[in-house]
C-alpha cells in the first residue's frame, strides 16, 4: 500500500450560477408574458458561486502535501497526480480573481433584465396593467418605492418613486374650481389611460376632473 494509493486529486465540479432570467421583448407584451413580479436577480448567486469556489479551492490545497510526499516517493502516477492538481488550483484561482467581472456583467444583465420587464408592463393593455387593483391593494406589478414602479404612471419619467393609486393616495391629488381632483398626468397619453382605467375600475372616475 503506498501513500498514492490512499490519495487522488478531487475533480472538481463547480455548481454553475443561475441561468438568466428571460427578457421580455417589446414583441411579446400579452399578459401572459409578462409575470407579475420582475425578473430575479442574478448577482447573489454569482457571489454564491465564488464562495463555493473557495471551498473548493481551499480542499485541494488541502492535498498538496500528500500529492507531493507521494512524488517524493516516486510512488506510480504521482508526477502527473500533481500536474492535474496543479491546473485545478490554478483554474480555480483564476476562477475566483476574476468572478469581480461575472458579478459585473451579472449586474448590467439584471438591470437590462427589469428595465425590459418594466417596458412591457407599461406596455400592457391598461385593464391588464392594473389587475389586482383595489380600493385599499395596488395592481400586482406594482413597484412601490421604485423609479417608475408604479403602474399607474404608465412610465412618466416624472412620477419618481410615487404611488398614484387614486383611493389610497387620494390626499394627494389637486384640487379644481369645482372641487374635482385634477388628473396627474394631463399630458401623458399612456399614464392618463392606465391612471383613467383604474378610476374607472375603482369607481371615483367622476372624483376627477376631465
Amino acid at each position: 500500500m503506498t501513500i498514492l494509493s490512499g490519495w487522488k486529486p478531487t475533480l472538481v465540479q463547480p455548481s454553475a450560477p443561475a441561468a438568466a432570467q428571460p427578457k421580455p421583448t417589446a414583441a411579446s407584451t400579452t399578459a401572459e408574458d409578462v409575470p407579475f413580479d420582475p425578473p430575479a436577480l442574478t448577482v447573489p448567486s454569482v457571489r454564491k458561486h465564488r464562495a463555493a469556489l473557495e471551498v473548493q479551492l481551499a480542499g485541494l490545497k488541502a492535498e498538496v502535501p500528500a500529492a507531493l510526499l507521494a512524488s517524493v516517493r516516486s510512488e506510480p502516477g504521482a508526477r502527473e497526480a500533481i500536474s492535474a492538481l496543479r491546473r485545478q488550483i490554478q483554474d480555480l484561482e483564476f476562477e475566483i480573481d476574476r468572478n469581480v467581472d461575472a458579478v459585473e456583467l451579472a449586474e448590467t444583465q439584471d438591470v437590462a433584465a427589469y428595465a425590459a420587464w418594466r417596458r412591457a408592463v407599461h406596455a400592457l393593455p391598461p385593464e391588464e396593467a392594473i389587475r389586482g387593483i383595489g380600493r385599499d391593494t395596488c395592481p400586482n406589478r406594482c413597484q412601490r418605492g421604485v423609479p417608475a414602479g408604479c403602474v399607474l404612471g404608465g412610465g412618466c419619467v416624472g412620477t419618481g418613486s410615487s404611488c398614484w393609486h387614486p383611493v389610497i393616495q387620494a390626499d394627494l391629488f389637486h384640487i379644481d374650481q369645482s372641487g374635482r381632483k385634477l388628473s396627474p398626468f394631463p399630458t401623458h397619453e399612456r399614464a392618463a389611460a392606465v391612471f383613467g382605467a383604474a378610476c374607472e375600475k375603482l369607481k371615483v372616475k367622476g372624483k376627477f376632473a376631465s
